[in-house]
């Protein structure tokens, strides 16, 4: 790939040519890019699942996977605000016939709320997406139970379980 283009060899040591590193001049390196061949220190270097890539080959590729226009990131914060609402008033109401029992409730509840999400910014992927989308379903679901206990429809310990494990399977969702 990028094995016949030259770089800047510093000096050999035991016939192995020691580069310097192509974001940082000063440093030594014999670590390359496994994709275009360039130079890279320790701290340059990205390790990917099929070894280490220099950070422009990581753009690159990482450009191909995130794609969402901002309509899609818009429909899921909106959708993710809408979903956490619902989340906290459903963990209050539900908590009232289930106490406690509402934990096996909540996990399969908080993969509908994700895939919600999902495809309310019709499957596009972009960066922090899962960030954004569990810290507004985590601040929409302390307002749900707080407006749910308030109208009086049950226990606000059940809603924040079932908040909370719902943001903490939206965080681990990659968008």
């Amino acid at each position: 790939m990028g094995e016949d283009r030259e770089w800047r060899v510093l000096r050999y040591e035991d016939g192995v040519p020691i580069y310097a590193c192509a974001y940082h001049p000063q440093r030594e390196t014999t670590l390359r890019c496994n994709r275009c061949g360039r130079p890279i220190c320790t701290e340059c270097a990205v390790l990917t699942d099929v070894g280490y890539r220099c950070p422009d080959c990581v753009n690159e590729l990482e450009s191909r996977f995130y794609r969402a226009a901002p309509r899609h990131v818009l429909t899921s914060l909106a959708a993710a605000a809408g979903l956490g609402f619902l989340t906290g008033l459903a963990g209050v109401f539900i908590g009232r016939f289930l106490g406690l029992w509402t934990v096996l409730v909540a996990f399969p509840w908080a993969g509908l709320v994700a895939e919600g999400i999902w495809r309310a910014g019709a499957r596009h992927r972009a960066r922090h997406l899962n960030v954004y989308t569990a810290v507004l379903v985590f601040l929409a679901g302390l307002t749900g139970v707080a407006v749910g206990t308030w109208w009086g429809l049950g226990s606000p310990l059940t809603g924040l379980l079932l908040v909370g494990i719902a943001a903490a399977t939206v965080w681990r969702v990659r968008y």
